[in-house]
């Protein structure tokens, strides 16, 4: 199952409702029945926490992040804009990507806060690595068992 992006106008969880028609049956009224005896009425997008996206023209890909391939050794960003919350993950193909990739976010928080966009946050990320290809997802270490963070503090000093 493909992992949904968070609201692009607010950052709230994003879902999709889907209404199912069918027949009024004793057995439905008890809930037992089966999906494939009801079809699809309607179906839409909602954020839980704001309007914006039920009236927007996103597509598929504006919603869902990139399908990633469970491979020994894949890497991908972790991020939680306004802790506590949901993290968002995002693939990488490398460190180099990685730290690029988690100062932008970290910059870009920084902006949304500086220009009174939010009123303030919390923000926390990283890089995990499934080092056995099974989707079994743990924080990156490097050779010297430095995490990211390490790396990029070491980056600006």
């Amino acid at each position: 199952m493909r992992e949904v992006k968070p609201c692009p106008y607010c950052g709230g969880k994003v879902m999709l409702v889907c209404k199912r028609m069918g027949p009024l049956t004793e057995a439905a009224l008890e809930g037992n029945h089966n999906q494939e005896d009801f079809e699809l009425f309607e179906a839409y997008v909602c954020c839980e926490d704001c309007d914006d996206l039920e009236e927007s023209e996103l597509t598929e890909e504006d919603l869902f992040m990139p399908e990633v391939e469970n491979w020994e050794g894949a890497l991908r960003v972790w991020w939680i804009p306004q802790v506590p919350g949901t993290p968002m993950y995002y693939p990488v193909k490398g460190v180099e990507q990685a730290k690029f990739t988690l100062r932008l976010l970290s910059e870009y928080d920084l902006f949304q806060f500086e220009n009174n966009i939010k009123p303030d946050y919390s923000n926390a990320g990283g890089l995990e690595v499934d080092l056995k290809g099974t989707g079994d997802w743990e924080c990156w270490y490097d050779e010297a068992e430095r995490d990211i963070d390490e790396l990029m503090e070491e980056d600006d000093s």
